[in-house]
């Protein structure tokens, strides 16, 4: 025998036909243990029917094997060796054809180590006998393959959060050899790890609106903040970084200037030196000038007075004159006169006294007097 190498148990011997004769031809005699080479007595030897087509004779193994070689006895009394062109299989896989050799008790076939489940001797050909004293089998009994123990758990894909980590193990605790099953199941086996939720950092929320701007111009200020809640932080996650309030500038246009009355200036001369007249002074909206749509100065830009307004100087005026007085002679000459006033006006207010006199003479009754009209 080879190294480990031992005698397979065949089981379950059958065959194409049997030939019963000689009162023994059964298949399980080709299997009933007896390899002392003494085949020569037909009882004791499998034999197939006369005229059987492509005969055949098969057995299984009694476990699942690596058959390394098979050992055939033919039947050899009475020149009855019928072997020539016999084919071994091992299941449905050739192994060899045996070639018959004068005097040759037994044939030694080799299979490789071909894994099955049990062998088979078949060949083709009408009238043809198999005659099959012992058929024995020699190889390994398959081994099934039997799991290792489990290695170290991998690192943990995630350090948070569940993760997933594996362990191996191998068909190594035996390997399977000749044909044995591999391990039933998975190399593999996965848990999760690191079940516990991540930090999280907490995040900016987007600005709300801005407040209203402490100036409505010239410049004023104006805010608006956010929150640290886009995400909130959780599970000691950090605090969001910057500031949650923004400032900003605003109505930075400049703010309307309303315009202002600059002072009076002088009053202008009197349009009258008495007897009332007017007179006026003026101002400008330039204290300040209106700006950036400020509002006008409201009311006039000029002022009126009146001025002088005693009355004027009123010189006298001459009324009309009266009537002559009576002349003072009635001939020869005489004297009249005749009067007017200064009332026509009167001086009034300071007014000048009318020039020239009151009182205008002339002479009258110039002719002669005759007689005593002359006293």
């Amino acid at each position: 025998m080879l190294p480990g190498e031992q005698q397979l148990t065949l089981i379950l011997a059958t065959q194409s036909s049997t030939y019963t004769g000689d009162g023994n031809g059964y298949a399980g005699s080709a299997i009933d243990g007896d390899t002392n080479g003494d085949h020569i007595q037909g009882r004791s030897c499998s034999h197939t029917g006369v005229g059987d087509n492509s005969p055949w004779w098969k057995a299984e193994l009694q476990q699942k094997s690596a058959v390394s070689r098979v050992v055939v006895y033919p039947r050899t009394d009475n020149g009855l060796t019928v072997i020539n062109g016999v084919k071994i299989y091992v299941d449905d896989q050739l192994c060899g054809t045996i070639v018959y050799i004068p005097g040759k008790t037994s044939y030694n076939v080799s299979c490789n180590s071909k894994v099955g489940s049990g062998v088979k001797l078949s060949t083709s050909g009408e009238l043809v006998l198999l005659m099959l004293c012992e058929v024995v089998a020699f190889g390994y009994l398959s081994v099934d393959g039997g799991w290792s123990g489990y290695d170290e758990w991998s690192e943990c894909t995630e350090t948070c959060g569940t993760g997933t980590q594996t362990r191996t193990r191998t068909c190594t605790n035996p390997a399977p050899l000749y044909g044995g099953a591999d391990c039933t199941g998975t190399a593999e086996e996965t848990q999760e790890c690191n079940a516990h939720p991540c930090p999280i950092d907490g995040g900016w929320s987007s600005y709300g609106t801005w407040t209203e701007c402490t100036e409505t111009c010239g410049t004023g200020r104006q805010t608006r903040t956010r929150t640290c809640t886009n995400p909130a932080p959780l599970y000691g996650g950090a605090d969001c970084t910057g500031t949650a309030e923004e400032t900003q500038e605003c109505n930075s246009h400049p703010c309307p200037i309303d315009g202002g009355w600059s002072s009076y200036g002088d009053w202008t001369e009197c349009t009258e030196t008495c007897g009332t007249g007017t007179q006026t002074r003026t101002r400008t909206c330039t204290n300040p000038a209106p700006l950036y749509g400020g509002a006008d100065c409201t009311g006039t830009a000029e002022e009126t007075q009146e001025c002088n307004s005693h009355p004027c100087p009123i010189d006298g005026g001459w009324s009309g004159y009266d009537e002559w007085t009576e002349c003072t002679e009635t001939c020869g000459t005489g004297r009249q006169t005749r009067t007017r006033t200064c009332t026509n006006p009167a001086p009034l207010y300071g007014g000048a006294d009318c020039t020239g006199t009151a009182e205008e003479t002339q002479d009258c009754n110039t002719q002669l007097c005759l007689g005593k009209e002359r006293q």
